[in-house]
């Protein structure tokens, strides 16, 4: 992974995923270097993505309340 360059703000990533190990393995990843925000279903990614600005989101296509290309 390369790093990313000094700025004085993080970047901002929204991992749309239901599966916990997936998400956990990810987090410890990409934690160090932007902040993580997770949601689990369709609902939850379309309340964060009204409440805040992302840099990257990390998309599963297949969750429990609809399909994550639904967020498109």
């Amino acid at each position: 992974i390369k790093a990313l360059p000094a700025s004085s703000e993080r970047p901002a990533i929204l991992h749309v995923e239901d599966d916990n190990d997936i998400a956990h393995v990810l987090s410890l990843t990409l934690a160090p270097m932007a902040d993580m925000v997770r949601a689990m279903t369709v609902q939850q990614a379309k309340q964060c993505l009204r409440e805040r600005r992302f840099d990257l989101i990390i998309l599963d296509v297949g969750l429990p309340d609809g399909l994550g290309t639904d967020l498109l």
